[in-house]
């Protein structure tokens, strides 16, 4: 990417990074539904994203954390050291105060829950692409680094039928979708 702002009549570059293939599938349907951003890459461990990125030159890597192996903290930090213009942003159901400063601290630009509201991950991902920081409505930043592990007060930890019900209440016609059922 090196640093470059979208141009605003191409479609923003994602690489995909989660370990759940089917959440792969219903996360690049809802990105690409309005032709403005096209997945290029996706990746199911964080070291497969670190390996894949010199070559997808995605604008935006949207990156789980929980994975087998690297996860997406580490896969962050890695992908930083690679290349200090690249952005990330977390798209993560543990929205922990702790987690967020992690993947701050990682060089993260942005968190989403992957349980927010219809939208937010969108709008996040523009967002990113252009260089700007975004952090979900409602979540808590980070005060300070090593702050401790509290939960936002509405929320615990989220389950993936959670995640799921988020997810299907957005309209997506997609024939991957459909193959992946």
């Amino acid at each position: 990417m090196n640093g470059k702002t979208t141009h605003p009549d191409q479609p923003i570059r994602v690489m995909l990074v989660e370990d759940e293939a089917l959440l792969r599938t219903v996360a690049k349907c809802v990105l690409e539904r309005k032709g403005e951003v096209k997945v290029v890459a996706q990746a199911s461990t964080g070291e497969a994203a670190v390996r894949m990125y010199r070559d997808a030159r995605p604008d935006v890597v949207l990156m789980d954390i929980q994975m087998p192996g690297a996860g997406g903290i580490v896969a962050t930090a890695r992908i930083r050291a690679q290349d200090r213009a690249a952005r990330i942003l977390i798209w993560s159901s543990d929205a922990r105060e702790i987690t967020v400063c992690q993947a701050r601290e990682a060089g993260a630009m942005g968190f989403v829950d992957k349980s927010g509201p219809n939208g937010v991950l969108e709008r996040a991902v523009h967002q990113v692409a252009q260089g700007a920081t975004f952090f979900a409505p409602g979540l808590l930043l980070p005060a300070r680094a090593g702050a401790e592990g509290r939960r936002h007060p509405t929320r615990g930890t989220e389950t993936v039928r959670e995640t799921w019900k988020h997810l299907c209440q957005v309209p997506v016609p997609c024939p991957l979708l459909a193959q992946e059922l």
